[in-house]
């Protein structure tokens, strides 16, 4: 498919100041931000917890065959410890020629993957790639992050993966990022090599969940229209084409923006498609979500939430909200082959105080403002004791 393999310029090294070895892998999500494994940064920062005061103590470089190396400083501005993640801020715009990577929605079971970086070993090569199949979902034992278990080709026929922690899991057609490359679990007899040639990573769609900047507009760069000398001409065409094409259905779409679907349940009560009401068990669209209510008679209550027999490859994001806390029993899930808790797509969960509690059901691409063929969709819900 024609554009559907991402560009890999805007993917680069963490390296110290002056230094020439690299510590991993960052990749551009914006002209402005990188994302990398926190504990490639860590050792760079001038505070506890992965943050920095806002002096550019990290450099971005990115090599090129052609042009040679780019060096870029920059910063944290954002880290999350249970993810391994920090976000960077460049101390300047990065180049047009350096193509931020896209996130993208959950990684799928059995979907193929590319995870690119700078291997620490010589690999012969100008920039590190390996494939594989991506694995499933779980999480860390100890604790209990959400992670990608992904099964990789060439560490299964024993080449180390050091270096590329950092770096992007790239999956999909096109392709987008839907992880950040965590660690590897060391071979017994050969620490520097995968066990049984697995590695792990984070899932872009929990980074994004937790970093606001990773929104809607951070992921935009500004035209390269704006820097080249036809800049007016392209200004005034762009006007005549958003007036015809985009200003008017954009305020119909606007005036037709549905509002929540909201549904009174008890604990027990099984939810499909238009039970116990009219939109209730469906996501129409990519803004559309469903709430439902329900309260607790006691404090610390157990409730089991299930859900499944979702339509096509239709991943919706569930969430419970109440007594000031929040609570994600099940992420992102496809309904068919991720697994979390005990049995297919179910889990438990211990509420706080006694009283009512939200269950928000909305569609995979709200959060990453994507359109994707598995936006929408039904689905079947259970909350029980």
């Amino acid at each position: 498919m024609p554009g559907s393999f991402q560009p890999l310029t805007g993917i680069g090294q963490v390296v110290a100041p002056g230094a020439q070895d690299a510590l991993g892998t960052a990749f551009l999500v914006s002209a402005d931000h990188a994302l990398t494994a926190l504990h490639c940064v860590a050792p760079l920062t001038s505070a506890p917890g992965g943050h920095t005061t806002g002096t550019s103590d990290i450099v971005l470089r990115f090599p090129s065959p052609d042009a040679g190396n780019l060096e870029l400083p920059a910063y944290v501005i954002r880290s999350d410890a249970q993810l391994d993640i920090a976000l960077l801020r460049l101390a300047r715009p990065a180049p047009a020629h350096l193509l931020p990577v896209p996130l993208g929605p959950a990684a799928k079971p059995h979907q193929h993957y590319r995870a690119v970086g700078f291997a620490a070993a010589n690999w012969g090569v100008h920039r590190s790639v390996v494939t594989g199949t991506i694995s499933g979902h779980t999480r860390r034992a100890e604790d209990g992050a959400p992670v990608i278990t992904l099964f990789c080709d060439q560490a299964a026929a024993g080449l180390a993966l050091s270096g590329l922690s950092g770096g992007p899991v790239l999956a999909g057609r096109p392709e987008r990022a839907v992880g950040v490359v965590r660690w590897q679990q060391p071979d017994g007899t050969h620490p520097h090599l995968a066990t049984g040639g697995t590695f792990y990573a984070t899932p872009t769609r929990d980074v994004a969940a937790r970093m606001p900047e990773l929104s809607t507009g951070a992921q935009q760069r500004r035209s390269p229209l704006l820097r080249g000398p036809a800049f007016w001409m392209s200004l005034w065409l762009a006007i005549l084409v958003v007036t015809a094409v985009v200003v008017v259905p954009y305020i119909i779409s606007m005036i037709r923006e549905p509002s929540p679907d909201s549904f009174s349940i008890s604990v027990g009560d099984e939810i499909g498609p238009d039970r116990p009401g009219a939109g209730a068990g469906e996501i129409e669209d990519d803004e559309a979500e469903d709430i439902y209510t329900f309260r607790t008679q006691e404090d610390g209550a157990t409730v089991r939430v299930r859900i499944s027999d979702c339509s096509n490859t239709f991943e919706p994001d569930l969430e419970i909200k109440g007594g000031g806390k929040e609570y994600r029993p099940i992420e992102y899930s496809d309904c068919d082959s991720f697994n979390i808790g005990p049995g297919p797509h179910e889990a438990a969960v211990t509420l706080g105080a006694a009283g009512s509690y939200r269950i928000t059901v909305n569609s995979p691409c709200k959060l990453m403002d994507l359109a994707l063929s598995d936006c929408a969709g039904t689905y079947r819900l259970t909350v029980s004791e």
